[in-house]
C-alpha cells in the first residue's frame, strides 16, 4: 500500500512541488520494487534516498525498515545521491543538509540515473560491497533451482496429525511427509527419525496427497466434503485450482533454506525427504551436479557463503532478513567446475565430521571442521 500511496503522490505532484516521504525502505531490494524505481527515475526529481540501519529501527515499536526519499520538481535532476545512516542522530545531519541541498558536498554516494538499474537491488549503491575479493563463484542457477515450498492455501485443513488421519480413515497412499513451520527443524541436518519425532509429537506433518480424479476413497471423500462444509474450498488459493483440494506436484528437495531468518541463513540438508511448505524453500541440483550435493552443502555452512549472502536478502526491521526464490537464484557459490577430485574429497570429509559433531552434539569437533571448511573455500575462492 505505501508503494501505491507514493506513486499516486508522485502523479499529482505539482510542475513547482517538493515532497519528502517516509517510508519503508523494502521496495529498493524487493522484485516487485523495479517497476516503481523505474517510474520514480523516468520523472528525473528524486534527489536524495536516505536509508536506516535495519539494527537500529527508526521507530522503536514498529517492525519495519525506513527510508527517507527526497522529491523536487522545481529542480530536475539527473543524479541520485543515496545515504546510508549507522545511527539514529545522523537524522539531525539530514535535516540541516536537505535546507541547502546542492549547495554543499554530498554526505553520500552520488550515481548518475544512467548508471542506475530499477531491476536490481539498490542496497548495491548505498552498502560497501566486499565480493570482488573473491573469484572462482557462479551464480547458483548454474548449477541448480530454487523452488518455493508448498503453498497449501489452508494448512489447518492440508497438514494432519497422526490422530486425525486415524480418525478420518485416511490411509498412507493419500499424504506425503512434510514440515510445516521452521521451528520443526533445529539442526542442518532433517532426518528420517527427525521426522518420526515430529509424527509421534502430534505434529500436523502429513500432507494431504489426492492425485487421482474422481477420487477413489470414502475416507478422502468424506473428508473433502468437510473441507467444502468448512468454505476451504472458496480460499484464495483453493478456488484458483480446477480440483481444489488437489495439492501442486513437487518432489522433496535435497537442500531447504529458511525464508526468514534473524542472524545466520539457515541451510538444511533435507535426508529425509520430505515435502516443505512456505516458510522454506527448496534446492534442486540440476542433473550434471547432484553428485556434489555434499560440496553444496558444505559451502552452505561456511561464513563466506552467509558474507556473499548479505547481499542477496531484502531486509525488514530489527534485522530479520527474507529470501526469495529469485534473491537465492542470483546468489553466488563457488563453481563446483573448478573444483579438484583431491579438493572434493577433503570438503566432504570435513563436512562429515560438521554432520557427525552436530548430531552427536560435539562443540568441539564442530567448530574445527567448521573452521576448516571456512578455510578450505578461503583458499579455494578468494582472490591471491
Amino acid at each position: 500500500m505505501f508503494a501505491f500511496f507514493l506513486l499516486k503522490a508522485i502523479h499529482q505532484l505539482s510542475e513547482t512541488g517538493r515532497a519528502a516521504f517516509i517510508i519503508p525502505s523494502d521496495f529498493l531490494n524487493a522484485d516487485y520494487g523495479a517497476r516503481i524505481k523505474e517510474y520514480l527515475l523516468n520523472h528525473n526529481n528524486l534527489h536524495l534516498v536516505v536509508v536506516g540501519n535495519v539494527k537500529l529501527p527508526w521507530f522503536e515499536d514498529a517492525l519495519t525498515t525506513s527510508s527517507l526519499l527526497f522529491f523536487d520538481n522545481q529542480t530536475k535532476t539527473d543524479k541520485l545521491e543515496f545515504l546510508q545512516l549507522e545511527e539514529l542522530k545522523g537524522l539531525e545531519q539530514v535535516t540541516t543538509y536537505v535546507k541547502k541541498f546542492h549547495q554543499q558536498k554530498a554526505l553520500g554516494t552520488v550515481v548518475d540515473y544512467r548508471a542506475i538499474d530499477p531491476a536490481t537491488k539498490w542496497k548495491t549503491y548505498y552498502q560497501e560491497d566486499t565480493t570482488d575479493i573473491y573469484q572462482h563463484v557462479l551464480p547458483l542457477s548454474t548449477f541448480g533451482k530454487v523452488n518455493r515450498g508448498i503453498a497449501t492455501g489452508a494448512n489447518d485443513f492440508f497438514c494432519l496429525t497422526k490422530t486425525e488421519l486415524k480418525e478420518w480413515g485416511i490411509t498412507d497412499q493419500f499424504v506425503v511427509p512434510c514440515v510445516t513451520k521452521s521451528r520443526q527443524i533445529s539442526s542442518h541436518f532433517f532426518l528420517e527419525q527427525d521426522y518420526l519425532s515430529l509424527v509421534e509429537d502430534g505434529g500436523p506433518v502429513h500432507l494431504l496427497n489426492v492425485q487421482k480424479t474422481p477420487v477413489e476413497s470414502d475416507a478422502i471423500s468424506r473428508y473433502i466434503r468437510h473441507g467444502e462444509a468448512c468454505g476451504v474450498d472458496q480460499g484464495f488459493l483453493t478456488k484458483q485450482r480446477k480440483y481444489w483440494y488437489k495439492m501442486e506436484k513437487r518432489v522433496p528437495a535435497p537442500i531447504l533454506v529458511n525464508v526468514f531468518s534473524r542472524n545466520k541463513v539457515r541451510f538444511i540438508r533435507n535426508e529425509a525427504m520430505v515435502r516443505n511448505l512456505t516458510a522454506f524453500h527448496g534446492i534442486y541440483l540440476h542433473a550434471d551436479y547432484e553428485q556434489d550435493i555434499d560440496v553444496l552443502m558444505a559451502y552452505f555452512l561456511t561464513d563466506i557463503c552467509q558474507q556473499l549472502l548479505s547481499r542477496q536478502h531484502r531486509e525488514y526491521g530489527r534485522g530479520l532478513k527474507k529470501f526469495e526464490p529469485n534473491d537465492l537464484t542470483g546468489a553466488p557459490v563457488v563453481d563446483l567446475n573448478i573444483l579438484t577430485i583431491r579438493q572434493k574429497a577433503e570438503i566432504v570429509r570435513y563436512y562429515e565430521q560438521f554432520r557427525t559433531a552436530e548430531l552427536t552434539k560435539n562443540n568441539a569437533l564442530q567448530t574445527d571442521s567448521l573452521n576448516a571448511l571456512n578455510h578450505l573455500f578461503e583458499t579455494i575462492i578468494r582472490k591471491v
